[in-house]
């Protein structure tokens, strides 16, 4: 993610000038040093134009430093494929709506204390788990163990055959 672009689209500014507001920022000055005597070099960016730029900057940075350890986490045990790197296809998505999870993704996980916790198919992720599953795996785990989302059990419903 270019952060300097980011930025310039959401202050509506040109992109020098948060060049510039940036290496300032970066070179140790504070905001009231560079909206009062840094004008000229940012551009005349008034205080809260760099307070808005600074507050982002740091929001951005701190979150692509986030998305890295992240991905260096799930590269260290493995479970990111040289496959899906190559392709950069891999997306990536954090959610607490547990039905869409199980409804749409291919692979789950569970986050806890920067690690992750536990991971796998929908179905092997959320079948039989008390306290990280969904509505419809709870209501009728006694009788299809392996139905974990609401279309899951309609199917069982219809075919006696997986009834425990």
């Amino acid at each position: 993610m270019d952060i300097n672009q980011v930025i310039t689209g959401e202050l509506g500014v040109k992109r020098w000038q948060v060049d510039a507001a940036v290496k300032l920022i970066d070179e140790g000055n504070t905001i009231p040093f560079i909206a009062r005597y840094r004008k000229e070099v940012t551009g005349t960016l008034d205080d809260a134009q760099l307070r808005t730029l600074h507050e982002r900057l740091m929001y951005l940075r701190n979150l692509e430093e986030k998305k890295e350890q992240v991905l260096a986490s799930i590269e260290e045990q493995g479970k990111l494929t040289e496959e899906l790197k190559k392709q950069g296809v891999t997306i990536f998505m954090i959610s607490h709506d547990i039905e869409f999870c199980a409804s749409y993704a291919d692979r789950c996980g569970l986050f806890f204390d920067g690690n992750i916790a536990a991971s796998g198919t929908p179905k092997s992720f959320f079948a039989g788990n008390n306290f990280y599953t969904t509505a419809a795996n709870r209501m009728a785990r006694k009788y299809f163990p392996m139905a974990v989302t609401a279309a899951d059990v309609a199917e069982a419903l219809l075919d006696d055959s997986r009834c425990v």
